[in-house]
């Protein structure tokens, strides 16, 4: 049989096996080739992130499975200082698509502003009221008393909300007045941002009495022993945020009209992890972990369980419990539901 010299380590090689290693080396180019080609491809898309909480978990892990990048989509989670500030990256331009709260885009709708929900993320607000054990102590209160005492004892408190006229906003306002308390003058409500670390550092340091927000924040602080998940709205106790869409995706007209084989793309990546979200409960906490990195593992499946029931089982938004969630915007000028909501998107991404 001929003999050759192989130029890769000098060592002698029968010709059967120079073909052998040429296939193998071809097909290592061709597969980095189709890799970087990928890659170069990829779409470019800009998130504007509400707040980085449990809520957006289908987001998180459509991200981190590969779920966008399967989708031919390069997309960048870039966090805001709340739902409100999310929206206006998106009419601003900044951002493609936001991850907000219905009432925050129903909002800017009432002032003007022409967007679109294209998908819908939560079907249940997942809003708690955490007070500080501290207070919780001074006022002789648990989560197990009755609603009325809870709500009256929140007289003279400070408490935290992400930005006036959000969600958070909303939650607070409400349960105070349930408390027969003038959110005006009985309480002060103070805007920090979505973030939870915010929140948590300041009922820490006792600048605050309490916060609302989205888990697992309220999760943690009870597992710091510092602070008491005083109103759950994921148990339906307050009748007005009951079947009430929360959560969602949001953008303008403009960039569907320019990007809408783009955002079908990122819609179906969404629905892929929801699909995953609802069949394989172990396998979603497991992923959803790793987005909240900084979060005891313990903590983030009290979390978890606590808000599964209201996640979405796929992107097609009610009109009904938008209609509900329009319900809880202050402004006169309410947009109708069908107006703001735009299922096309979501329909064309599970075909």
């Amino acid at each position: 049989m001929p003999r050759c010299v192989c130029a890769i380590d000098r060592a002698t090689c029968s010709i059967p096996a120079r073909r052998r290693f040429s296939a193998i080396l071809f097909s290592l180019v061709f597969a980095l080739s189709a890799v970087w080609s990928a890659s170069a491809v990829a779409e470019k898309m800009v998130i504007a992130e509400g707040a980085h909480v449990i809520g957006y978990l289908a987001i998180y892990i459509a991200q981190d499975e590969g779920y966008f990048a399967a989708e031919g989509l390069d997309v960048d989670i870039v966090p805001t200082r709340g739902s409100a500030q999310a929206v206006a990256a998106i009419i601003g331009r900044s951002a493609d698509v936001a991850l907000a709260t219905v009432s925050d885009v129903a909002n800017a709708v009432s002032q003007g502003r022409t967007l679109a929900i294209i998908a819908g993320i939560t079907s249940q607000p997942q809003m708690m009221l955490t007070v500080s054990t501290d207070f919780a102590k001074k006022h002789n209160i648990s989560a197990d008393s009755p609603l009325e005492q809870r709500l009256q004892a929140l007289k003279d408190g400070t408490f935290a909300v992400s930005a006036p006229g959000s969600m958070t906003d909303d939650v607070m306002r409400t349960l105070l007045t349930m408390g027969h308390l003038s959110p005006d003058h009985d309480a002060q409500i103070l805007a920090l941002g979505g973030a939870g670390n915010e929140m948590l550092g300041a009922l820490a340091r006792k600048s605050i009495d309490g916060f609302v927000l989205s888990p697992p924040a309220g999760n943690q602080a009870e597992a710091d022993g510092k602070g008491l998940i005083l109103v759950n709205l994921m148990t339906g106790e307050i009748p007005k945020y009951r079947d009430v869409m929360f959560q969602a995706v949001a953008t303008t007209p403009a960039t569907i009209s320019e990007k809408r084989e783009i955002l079908t793309k990122f819609v179906r990546a969404v629905a892929r992890a929801q699909k995953l979200m609802m069949s394989d409960k172990d396998k979603a906490l497991a992923l959803g972990a790793k987005a909240f990195p900084n979060i005891d593992p313990v903590v983030f499946k009290s979390a978890f369980n606590v808000s599964y029931k209201s996640f979405s089982t796929d992107p097609v938004i009610s009109l009904p419990t938008v209609t509900k969630a329009l319900e809880s915007i202050t402004t006169n000028e309410k947009p109708a539901a069908d107006k703001i909501v735009d299922n096309s998107i979501a329909r064309a991404a599970l075909q």
